[in-house]
């Protein structure tokens, strides 16, 4: 994990990076979003409604990597 500011630097730096958005409102809604810094385009987006798991889980990781190695091709 890094700041804000930090991420804010990195994407104005023009690094080739993919940032987590997360947004989990108890347990009613979970959004996960991963953006490329350098063209702004989702790599992976998640929206569940009375998600079963309000947090982020290692499958969630994984589908976020499969997302990203699939995007980077």
């Amino acid at each position: 994990m890094i700041s804000s500011e930090d991420l804010n630097k990195k994407i104005l730096a023009g690094e080739n990076i993919y940032y987590l958005i997360t947004c989990i409102y108890g347990q009613n809604c979970k959004i996960v979003n991963v953006v490329n810094s350098q063209t702004g385009q989702l790599a992976y987006s998640l929206h569940e409604v009375k998600p079963i798991y309000p947090y982020l889980r290692k499958q969630d990781i994984g589908d976020i990597a499969k997302a990203i190695e699939k995007a980077g091709k």
